[in-house]
């Protein structure tokens, strides 16, 4: 949280939030990001929470994830419609982008 809130202090970005949160429980929204750096489970746990706080257009990044996680996370995104867009490898972890779905016209 602290090299975040630095960070944005640095780049002066006046429109950031940071909050470090066990659950979107409560949490009013819509943001345009939604970062989630924990583990799986937990990720899991709120992923479906996550879509109901997104802003039209809006993307979720998901990082503290191990490559041995990603069926896990990348069924549970097809299952709320989210599109995996981006997918980031460093060793054994990765990051993902995630966006909802567009329905079908």
């Amino acid at each position: 949280i602290a090299n975040a809130e630095e960070n944005i202090e640095t780049n002066k970005c006046s429109l950031l939030k940071v909050n470090k949160i066990d659950s979107l429980s409560g949490v009013e929204g819509p943001f345009d990001v939604l970062l989630a750096n924990i583990n799986k489970h937990v990720i899991l746990a709120e992923m479906g929470m996550m879509g109901q706080h997104l802003a039209a257009g809006g993307v979720i990044l998901l990082s503290g994830l191990l490559e041995d996680d990603f069926k896990d996370v990348e069924n549970e995104a097809i299952k709320l419609k989210y599109s995996i867009s981006v997918r980031m490898t460093k060793g054994a972890w990765i990051c993902l982008k995630l966006e909802k779905t567009k329905p079908q016209s």
